[in-house]
């Protein structure tokens, strides 16, 4: 299994879990405050098989943040948050490092 693909699969399994204890709410008002609190924007984006939706928002500074909506309810919660984000050069196919 790919990396990002086991990240999401952990994900997606924990999600009740997550729901009750990292901050939730409305999309639109967590990303309002990502980017007034931290100046982060969304980079990346994935859609699940099951619909949910992932994204990885980043500022300039390196701060981060991991959200995943789901598609239910339409509640986006705080996956992950963290400094240190850098991107990383795309590699050759075939190449897993």
């Amino acid at each position: 299994m790919r990396p990002h693909a086991a990240f999401l699969a952990a994900f997606l399994l924990s999600w009740p879990a997550l729901t009750q204890q990292t901050p939730c709410g409305q999309r639109d008002d967590i990303l309002s405050r990502l980017w007034a609190n931290a100046k982060e924007t969304v980079v990346h984006r994935a859609l699940a098989h099951n619909g949910f939706l992932l994204e990885i928002l980043t500022s300039e500074t390196g701060t981060y943040t991991a959200i995943a909506t789901n598609p239910a309810n339409k509640q986006t919660c705080m996956v992950s948050v963290g400094t240190g984000w850098h991107d990383v050069p795309s590699r050759p196919k075939g190449n897993p490092s």
